[in-house]
C-alpha cells in the first residue's frame, strides 16, 4: 500500500486513500494529529491494551458508529461504550 516507513501524518494520509476510517488504541493521536485536513475518520477504542480479547467487546459500539462518523471526525470509546467525540459532545 506504499505506507511501510510512513509515519504520523503522512501515514494518515496515505491510509486515507484506502480506507474510511482508522481504528487505533493510540490515546494520543488526538493530541498529535489535525484531522481537519485529512478525509479519513478516527476512532479511539480506550483500552489497556489492543489484544483481541480486550477488543472484542468494542465491536458493537464501533459498528453502530460506523454507520454514522463522518470523514474528519475523531471519536473516541470507552470500555462501557460511551461515545465522546473528539472536539465535540459525549452520546452515551
Amino acid at each position: 500500500m506504499g505506507c511501510k516507513g510512513l509515519q504520523n501524518g503522512k501515514l494518515l494520509a496515505q491510509a486515507a486513500t484506502a480506507f474510511d476510517v482508522l481504528l487505533t488504541v493510540d490515546k494520543n493521536i488526538k493530541s498529535q494529529q489535525n484531522l481537519d485536513k485529512l478525509p479519513i475518520a478516527v476512532v479511539i477504542l480506550d483500552a489497556p491494551t489492543n489484544t483481541s480479547e480486550v477488543l472484542a467487546p468494542f465491536a458493537p459500539f464501533v459498528e453502530l458508529l460506523l454507520s454514522t462518523i463522518q470523514p474528519g471526525q475523531m471519536w473516541e470509546i470507552d470500555c462501557t461504550g460511551k461515545l465522546t467525540r473528539i472536539g465535540g459532545d459525549s452520546v452515551d
